[in-house]
């Protein structure tokens, strides 16, 4: 690649759907790519980096998991579900009983769901958005201190009521 021969590229990345990804990394073959992008794939809504994160260790490729609030869902602070927002209908209404649950309990969503996909190991690192100094503060304190004894209370509800399979 020319890219390669000038120094401007250093890395390869793939982001994709995982049926795509795992296709396309399967034919271009070892050493193709360096790192898999997956943006909402490890949340409380979708635990779909489980089925393929085997194969993307065996194509020694560092694993990106972003989107861990599912593109602002998980969070009190998105004031409501955008129309916009590409999630299917039963993933918003999903969402919706998960903010009653917290509002009734007082506890944040967004650390909660922010502790959640920080307990999954197997990603290579975690990109997370915030648009607030609070919001950094809640999401670290979730990494390093953990959930409050009632958050965990939430925690295990909130897994209860999650979709089935996405």
């Amino acid at each position: 690649m020319k890219l390669d021969r000038v120094m401007l590229r250093r890395n390869r990345g793939f982001g994709h759907l995982f049926f795509c990804e795992k296709e396309c990394i399967s034919r271009a073959g070892p050493g193709r790519f360096d790192t898999v992008l997956c943006y909402g794939r490890y949340t409380l809504l979708d635990e779909s980096l489980r089925d393929y994160i085997g194969f993307f260790k065996e194509q020694e490729l560092a694993v990106i998991c972003a989107a861990v609030h599912g593109m602002g869902l998980l969070s009190r602070g998105m004031k409501g579900i955008l129309p916009t927002h590409p999630a299917p209908q039963e993933i918003k209404d999903c969402v919706k009983r998960a903010v009653d649950i917290c509002e009734e309990a007082d506890v944040e969503l967004g650390k909660i769901a922010m502790y959640y996909a920080a307990q999954y190991k197997e990603p290579s690192i975690f990109l997370v958005g915030m648009q607030k100094l609070p919001l950094l503060e809640m999401n670290l304190k979730a990494v390093t201190e953990g959930l409050t004894p009632k958050e965990g209370q939430v925690l295990e509800t909130l897994k209860e009521t999650k979709p089935k399979k996405y």
